[in-house]
């Protein structure tokens, strides 16, 4: 049985759970999500689900230079001893506890960002740094809840490679 209705429902008219549905299929009924509220599928996973933001910044001296999508990080690259700061790339994942996940930098390197634990303030995380087969970095840092580690990589182009990771949850 399928029922159809159209039009609005009368006051008088008895709420079943049919019509009830039907108020909130139109937007109208007691069943509406305010704006902007999403169900939360998978919410367990959802909870122990940490995202990884990983940027690739070129960090060079000469003509000073921060790019604009910089900015919130500007005052802490400033301490390195370079003055002109581009971003390249900007990575984004979901890691959950005892997965990681690969960047390519550079076409023959990449690192590996892994969480290991997480609780309410600080995330653990795992960073590794490859060229080709070979490791090169291997380190475990503490980031607070929503936070940002900067890491020092490899030489490029006359200056370095600066990479920005920020774990947000």
């Amino acid at each position: 049985l399928s029922l159809f209705m159209s039009g609005e429902v009368s006051a008088e008219a008895p709420r079943s759970v049919q019509s009830q549905e039907l108020l909130a299929q139109q937007g109208r009924g007691p069943h509406r999500r305010p704006p902007g509220k999403r169900p939360q599928r998978n919410a367990n996973a959802q909870g122990e689900r940490v995202r990884v933001q990983v940027l690739l910044v070129h960090a060079t001296t000469g003509e000073p230079f921060m790019d604009a999508d910089l900015n919130r990080w500007s005052r802490h690259l400033k301490h390195l001893r370079y003055d002109s700061f581009r971003l390249l790339e900007r990575r984004r994942a979901s890691l959950f506890p005892d997965h990681g996940r690969d960047f390519e930098i550079l076409g023959d390197r990449s690192i590996k960002v892994s969480l290991l634990s997480k609780n309410p303030k600080r995330a653990r995380l795992r960073v590794q740094m490859y060229r080709r087969d070979q490791k090169l970095v291997d380190t475990t840092v503490t980031v607070n809840r929503n936070g940002t580690f900067i890491m020092a990589g490899p030489s490029h182009k006359g200056g370095i490679l600066v990479m920005p990771i920020t774990a947000s949850y």
